[in-house]
């Protein structure tokens, strides 16, 4: 993410406070990730996503693209 995303400043990326749900950051980089390799979400056949609250792991697989929001 740092990588992709070092040049500029995406708001959200420094939290103050509690912090509810996943950051926007994961959808910005995962779309710039796709771009760069020439894929999409359905080009990719195994992810491994990892968060302490098993809701946001659903939420980043929204985020990352391989289902609509909601």
């Amino acid at each position: 993410a740092s990588q992709l995303q070092s040049e500029q400043y995406v708001d959200g990326h420094i939290f103050m406070g509690a912090v509810v749900g996943p950051s926007e950051l994961t959808r910005t980089t995962s779309q710039a990730t796709y771009e760069e390799a020439g894929l999409g979400p359905n080009d990719v056949s195994l992810v491994h996503v990892h968060d302490a609250f098993p809701i946001e792991e659903l939420m980043y697989y929204e985020l990352m693209g391989f289902c609509g929001d909601g």
